[in-house]
């Protein structure tokens, strides 16, 4: 990301001082839109880093989250180790799907 050197102010400044106060708008206006750039290339910038990053409004930990992503490991255990003792696999693999399809609902409400 390109950087906004000091020297640009200054530079920026001595512009002003050499035109005069008739031309201080465009000079201020050309200043700060050269700043209002870099600032909307680091919001971009942040943006497309958090894009992965869980929602979370209250910027509190996620309880029921980590809850329900606990009880899927352990329901979706239980489910296989009772089918494939019983020699149901394919039940297991029907809880798991089950599972999934629960935890993207609730992932999908929650962004």
């Amino acid at each position: 990301m390109e950087e906004l050197p000091r020297d640009e102010l200054e530079a920026a400044i001595a512009a002003r001082r050499e035109l005069g106060r008739a031309h201080e708008p465009e000079v201020v206006d050309a200043f700060l839109d050269r700043i209002e750039r870099q600032i909307d290339a680091r919001v971009e910038e942040k943006l497309a880093r958090s894009r992965d990053a869980p929602l979370r409004r209250s910027g509190r930990p996620d309880w029921a989250a980590a809850l329900l992503g606990i009880s899927s490991v352990g329901i979706g255990l239980g489910a296989t180790g009772a089918a494939t003792s019983q020699g149901e696999g394919w039940v297991a693999a029907v809880a798991w799907v089950a599972i999934i399809f629960v935890n993207a609902l609730y992932h999908r409400h929650r962004s």
